[in-house]
């Protein structure tokens, strides 16, 4: 088996040109701490339960294009973040699996608390505990804000 490659800095990862970018299925990892998250109104899309595909309303009901047909929905995260380390900054955006891996919370839970909180910025309070919290990030977990 090939051994994983050491973890980039985000100077280096920031410097690689879009023709030099890994492609999905490629590794790249890095070690970065949260700074800043973007926009915590607009942090899940709902999502197609049989294939994860953003779907959009239909006559009020859920549509999957994809699919071709009507469905249920699950809330997926999509969140745009920057991520600081030695070397410097970078904004990402950290797909379900890595925004589950930071907040401890599925997308749908965090939705819930926020629902539940008559008015409290809970998803702002929420966030602001995990910033400046160090992830080990790999590439199947986010993409790239250019």
């Amino acid at each position: 088996s090939t051994a994983a490659a050491p973890p980039m800095t985000l100077a280096a990862i920031a410097g690689l040109g879009v023709d030099t970018l890994p492609q999905d299925g490629q590794p790249i990892s890095f070690v970065a701490s949260v700074h800043f998250i973007t926009n915590s109104r607009l942090m899940w899309y709902n999502a197609c339960v049989g294939c994860n595909k953003k779907v959009q309303l239909a006559q009020g009901e859920p549509y999957c294009q994809n699919c071709n047909k009507q469905t249920q929905v699950i809330q997926k995260y999509i969140m745009r973040v920057e991520m600081v380390d030695h070397s410097g900054t970078l904004y990402i955006n950290l797909f379900d699996k890595a925004a589950k891996q930071l907040l401890g919370k599925s997308a749908a839970e965090l939705k819930e608390m926020n629902a539940d909180a008559e008015g409290e910025d809970t998803i702002g309070q929420t966030l602001n505990e995990f910033l400046q919290n160090k992830l080990f990030m790999e590439r199947d977990c986010f993409g790239f804000c250019r």
